[in-house]
């Protein structure tokens, strides 16, 4: 775990190792990992070890054999759905709030029995959808009006009027009662995370980071 850096940023590992997954979280999150053995592990995002040095085996932080390979890791995100899949092509869909467990054994989810039917995905459901959202986003902002160079993780107002779209700091509910917007209606709250990476941040959880739309 690192302070607030590029995904795409040059991050220094051991010699041997490479990284495999990057993502942002906050240390208030909760990470899935789930493994060939059809196990999902919860591991606090705050437990991780700090940017200094150069990190410890998740294997440390649970009891997953060292014949059992990661297969993803990535924020839990609650009301989720994910699909599950086999390397038989057998699969099913779980729900993320039921995939958290409580130990460091791990939550079985999927029977790997005889070890021929390993675990191979964990995919969101709405993964397609989001792509598309992100897309979306991406493009509505880039063609936004605003007169100011935006400030990584500060918050932004996306208005749209008449199909044109204006990024501003003022919020919907500081234009005052007696006057109308000249902006038009306001489509999303967001912030940005790095060049051309932005996420919108939803009200019911600010805490937790949203989608990220590149």
């Amino acid at each position: 775990m690192k302070g607030h850096v590029l995904i795409d940023d040059k991050i220094k590992y051991k010699e041997g190792d490479e990284e495999k997954f990057a993502f942002h979280c906050q240390t208030t999150d909760k990470v899935l990992l789930f493994a060939t053995n059809g196990r999902f592990y919860t591991l606090g995002a705050d437990k991780l070890p700090g940017g200094r040095g150069h990190g410890e085996p998740v294997r440390l932080m649970i009891d997953l054999a060292n014949d059992e390979k990661i297969v993803s890791l990535s924020v839990y995100k609650p009301g989720t759905r994910i699909i599950i899949a086999a390397e038989t092509g057998r699969g099913f869909i779980a729900e993320s709030d039921k995939v958290i467990a409580s130990t460091k054994n791990g939550k079985q989810v999927m029977n790997v029995a005889g070890g021929e039917n390993r675990a191979m995905s964990a995919l969101l459901v709405e993964q397609a959808t989001e792509i598309q959202d992100r897309v979306k986003l991406a493009n509505l902002i880039s063609t936004a009006e605003y007169s100011f160079t935006p400030i990584m993780l500060k918050e932004y107002y996306l208005y749209e009027q008449s199909g044109k779209y204006r990024l501003t700091l003022i919020a919907p509910e500081e234009w005052p009662a007696h006057k109308d917007c000249p902006y038009g209606e306001c489509v999303a709250r967001v912030r940005q995370l790095g060049d051309s990476i932005w996420e919108e941040v939803i009200e019911s959880d600010e805490s937790e980071v949203s989608e990220v739309y590149k």
